[in-house]
């Protein structure tokens, strides 16, 4: 005997958009309403009154948007674009992720690799209980038949209702509103989905507009060296490392055993916790090597003007970019750059879960500084600890710190497991930079060379429920916007250029107030470079350390 299909009354177009709209707006928009009642009183009427002014307002934009799809024939695609898409959405607000505008074009800069470790059976089943149950049952849920004008009054009516009375309650309260609006801007961001769809309607906006002409600047760039040696520079391009995990800067566990030896041995500076510009990679390595301040940076602007390696091009200084992670963010458009992961073999040493582990950005390093007759700037840019898949990212010779998280899920594993997985990439990182430092030591034919270590930005791991990074900058917690930040001299640079070194030293304590702003002005520093965009007292060297309280020594 055949069991028919289970069956589902008929609504009208109407019924239909209101249910769902009432659907998204409760079950939806739960981490909103979580955060409300974390702000405010919910036993005050005051209060009351503001959360119920939010919930209609939800509601009428929710409707509208479901309105204006049912007016053209689209009613049931928009609805479950709205459904999947929301769920979605829910799923990684429980993780503290918030897909804003910076982060929009971290997943849009994202490789393949990247994405797909987002990916986990944990989401697959969530996404199946909370959009794809609901989904089956509004797609099979019939549309009785009615009259196009009476629906379309209807809807109308309904949106005329939804608007008034979130204005008028709006309105019976104005003061009270404004002030916690105004104070309370970040909850904005977990209205769902219309924060994403807006943030999405922008970036589309802003992609329609015909490009900006390429603003140059710092081509008036000069070198006035005092010595006829060859400068060589690294920098190392972190990823995901934050402060506070690096047993230099006082964390228990020894993440950092490599670099401990030699800051003892009074062979190394470090910054400590220095304030990064952003918390994802997209937003923050354009500023890094931006010329533009915090305050003033977006990664839209940087990508439209010279960056640092521009201008040391400009002053005769060859820059060179090693990639092995999604990219480098437009930042190497200009100059002489590779990817390594685009042409990933197994049989290589460093192939490690289907990627490159990050020694293998030093292969062959020596060739490019023997190959280049200038002085030379090279960039690397790790995986580091980039998540959520932390056991990806170093060998199992590494794996020191135990149990450790195997899975792409952090919120699976223990608080113990995510923080042990998570310090391991921390040790490889550590070893990373010993290396590299160590190919820097034994090229006896470099007098002056140098190496500076910072990373883009920090990482959450599930404080406060929160996991990963990419928070808004205005709601972000210290361990995404904290990050650490390091220098070796040679022995010959610091004889041949004592006051620079002497410079540097001397900021050890001082790290409470750098920040990434100083990193492009000190790069020129540190070649010699004069030009019209350098602003001296960025470079960090001690004057900034006695009379700039950015600078201040930490406690």
């Amino acid at each position: 005997m055949r069991l028919k299909a289970f069956a589902l009354p008929s609504l009208s177009r109407f019924q239909l958009n209101a249910a769902l709209t009432l659907l998204l707006v409760s079950i939806y928009n739960q981490p909103l309403w979580s955060a409300l009642v974390q702000h405010v009183p919910v036993w005050h009427i005051n209060a009351t009154v503001f959360a119920l002014t939010l919930a209609l307002l939800i509601a009428a934009l929710i409707f509208i948007l479901l309105s204006l799809a049912t007016l053209v024939g689209l009613q049931k695609p928009m609805g479950a674009l709205l459904l999947l898409g929301s769920g979605a959405l829910l799923y990684f607000y429980r993780l503290g992720i918030v897909l804003d505008e910076a982060m929009l074009n971290n997943i849009l800069q994202t490789d393949y690799h990247e994405a797909r470790e987002l990916v986990s059976f944990r989401l697959v089943i969530f996404m199946l209980a909370v959009a794809g149950i609901p989904l089956y049952v509004y797609w099979r849920t019939g549309i009785a038949r009615g009259s196009f004008v009476k629906g379309c009054a209807s809807h109308a009516l309904a949106i005329f209702v939804l608007l008034g009375a979130a204005i008028g309650m709006f309105y019976s309260q104005y003061q009270y509103n404004v002030y916690f609006a105004r104070e309370n801007r970040d909850l904005r961001m977990l209205i769902n989905p219309l924060f994403t769809v807006g943030v999405i309607e922008k970036h589309i906006r802003h992609g329609l507009r015909p490009d900006p002409e390429f603003k140059v600047i710092g081509q008036d760039a000069l070198q006035h060296k005092t010595s006829s040696e060859r400068t060589v520079g690294i920098v190392i391009m972190g990823e995901t490392a934050r402060a506070d995990h690096f047993s230099i800067n006082g964390y228990e566990k020894n993440t950092t055993p490599q670099l401990l030896a030699r800051l003892q041995r009074g062979d190394l500076i470090n910054f400590g916790a220095v304030d990064a510009c952003g918390t994802s990679t997209a937003y923050s390595v354009p500023c890094v090597f931006s010329m533009l301040s915090a305050d003033g940076y977006s990664p839209e602007r940087a990508h439209w003007q010279s960056n640092v390696l521009d201008i040391l091009e400009y002053a005769g200084v060859k820059t060179f970019w090693r990639d092995n992670n999604s990219s480098c963010k437009g930042v190497c458009d200009r100059v002489a750059n590779e990817n390594i992961r685009e042409h990933i073999s197994e049989q290589s040493p460093f192939y490690h879960e289907g990627e490159y582990l990050d020694e293998a950005l030093l292969a062959n390093l020596d060739l490019t500084i023997d190959q280049t007759a200038n002085d030379l700037l090279i960039v690397l840019h790790p995986l580091g600890s980039h998540g959520p898949a932390y056991h990806k990212r170093y060998p199992k010779s590494f794996e020191q710190f135990k149990p450790a998280c195997a899975s792409n899920s952090p919120q699976d594993c223990s608080s113990e497991e995510v923080a042990n997985s998570y310090d391991n990439t921390l040790l490889y990182t550590d070893y990373l930079i010993d290396k590299t430092i160590a190919l820097l030591e034994k090229r006896h034919d470099l007098s002056n060379a140098f190496l500076l270590y910072v990373s883009d930005h920090g990482e959450s791991l599930g404080e406060n429920g929160v996991y990963l990074h990419g928070v808004p900058k205005a709601i972000a917690p210290e361990s995404q916007l904290k990050v650490p930040m390091l220098m070796w001299l040679s022995d010959g640079m610091q004889k041949q250029n004592a006051q620079q070194a002497e410079n540097l030293a001397a900021n050890v304590d001082c790290g409470a107030g750098i920040s990434h702003d100083n990193i492009s002005h000190t790069l020129l520093s540190m070649y010699s470079v004069e030009t019209s965009v350098l602003a001296p007292e960025m470079a960090i060297n001690p004057n900034n350390c006695a009379s700039d309280a950015r600078l201040a020594k930490q406690p």
